[in-house]
């Protein structure tokens, strides 16, 4: 282990990695592994070629007395994984595993554990009932779960949530989960009230009685919503037993009334593939004064209408524009932004129909305080070489360049830099390969590369910057034909 950081993930280790370990390890002289398992690994695994059913969790046993008894400086530590076949170890009988589990600062916790055994599903309640007596200086605390019918993981997980004391960075994500779930999660995070800078909610269920309690939060910077839905009611029963385990009484208004009911000191927000509207508008209002950056996949006009009337102090907005009329993009020409990003839908696979007139509202509704401007989505070299003409360029701006016509649009980008002075640099936006067999595959990108290589050199000539954009702010996309 190194002395000042150790990484290791609890998992089921591949054979391959197994075996390079383990020859370490035989010539490591200092080292107190258990020589009798390397013994089996080396005469059954490689002599024959196969695996004894129980090597692996042999191998597995091993592998957590030794990280538990000698490790002195463990940091970071991840528990489970998305598969059907894994085993957690017991480590209640290690005597070191406390002390080892207090140096901890970055936990994730992750899998679906309805296919654990009863005996896994005690050792890792073990596991996370010693951390919550040990493990204090989390500093991020990661939760990837599938729904927790008995609340028997839940329940230990809120604890090592109270029992910290400087819980910086949280995520939480529960596939099929209840509201119930998210409400008793938020309900103990806000133990953390003092502490929490960023907190990411990732496909749960929720209703803004969940989020009542940010409104305690006193340093939370960025709140990140993402594949969440509003659940409004439900009942839920135990699979095996039948047994009714909760109820959410159904709420007239799930995602707000409108009002601003609280205040919320926020800076950045970033919502993403939701299936909520009107809460994202409310907290929006509820941020207005401290908000500085937000990003959201998914706007309507009503959402524009109260961002540009009341975030007065925002500098970075990405929007996904496809529900809204270019007609109603006036509004953020007034805006004091740095960093615009314009996405579209994100499934489309073909260029934008944008008649000329659009083009050029477009490229007018700019505003022209803008440092870096970010189009997220393919434009046919007409469409895009208006936009341009019509528009103050920024210093920056990122685009993205469909297969057919990268071309002519990189072609129209430099010449219209190339006339702008202060134009400084553009960036290419990298969009994921389709789908396709991996030779197309292969082929695209090797097309994608040839053109970004001619821009390149294009660029130096006329004396622009040419790179690639390494931000994703709505995800990564298809690359276009």
């Amino acid at each position: 282990m190194n002395r000042g950081y150790s990484y290791i993930t609890l998992t089921d280790f591949p054979g391959e990695c197994l075996y390079e370990i383990f020859l370490y390890l035989k010539n490591d002289n200092d080292s107190l592994f258990n020589y009798y398992a390397l013994d089996i690994w080396l005469s059954y695994g490689l002599e024959y070629e196969y695996e004894p059913p129980t090597l692996r969790h042999v191998l597995s046993t091993e592998v957590y007395n030794l990280l538990f008894t000698h490790c002195k400086s463990l940091w970071n530590l991840r528990i489970g994984q998305w598969d059907d076949e894994y085993s957690v170890m017991d480590i209640a009988q290690i005597v070191r595993a406390p002390q080892t589990l207090s140096t901890l600062r970055h936990f994730e916790l992750c899998g679906d554990f309805d296919w654990l055994t009863y005996e896994d599903l005690d050792n890792l309640s073990n596991i996370l009932t010693i951390m919550s007596h040990f493990t204090f200086d989390l500093q991020s605390l990661k939760i990837d779960m599938s729904l927790d019918e008995d609340k028997c993981l839940l329940k230990r997980l809120r604890r090592l949530i109270k029992a910290q004391s400087a819980l910086k960075s949280f995520t939480y994500s529960q596939k099929h989960g209840c509201v119930m779930d998210t409400k008793s999660i938020m309900t103990a995070l806000t133990t953390q009230s003092k502490n929490l800078v960023n907190l990411v909610l990732d496909d749960i269920p929720l209703n803004m009685a969940c989020l009542k309690f940010l409104e305690k939060f006193n340093n939370l910077k960025t709140i990140q919503f993402m594949f969440c839905n509003i659940k409004s009611s439900e009942v839920n029963y135990c699979k095996d037993t039948g047994k009714l385990i909760d109820v959410v009484p159904d709420e007239d208004d799930a995602e707000g009334n409108g009002d601003e009911p609280w205040k919320l000191n926020v800076e950045k927000l970033v919502f993403l593939k939701n299936n909520f509207r009107q809460m994202t508008i409310n907290l929006v209002k509820m941020t207005h004064t401290t908000l500085r950056e937000l990003t959201v996949d998914r706007a309507t006009v009503e959402l524009l209408t109260e961002i540009t009337q009341r975030c007065v102090n925002l500098v970075y907005l990405a929007i996904g524009i496809s529900s809204i009329p270019i007609d109603e993009l006036y509004r953020i020409s007034s805006m004091k932004l740095e960093v615009l990003v314009i996405g579209w839908n994100l499934s489309n696979t073909e260029n934008i129909e944008l008649s000329k007139e659009e083009c050029e509202k477009l490229g007018k509704f700019l505003p022209t305080s803008l440092h870096h401007l970010y189009i997220d989505f393919p434009m046919t070299p007409s469409q895009l070489e208006v936009v341009l003409h019509n528009c103050v360029m920024p210093p920056i701006i990122s685009l993205k360049f469909g297969l057919l016509d990268f071309e002519k649009c990189a072609i129209a980008t430099l010449k219209r830099a190339k006339e702008t002075n202060g134009f400084q640099e553009v960036r290419i936006v990298r969009p994921t390969l389709k789908a396709v067999t991996m030779i197309e595959k292969i082929l695209q990108k090797e097309r994608w590369e040839n053109s970004l290589i001619r821009m390149v050199g294009f660029g130096r000539i006329i004396g622009i910057k040419v790179g690639i954009e390494r931000e994703e702010p709505f995800g990564a996309c298809e690359i276009q034909h």
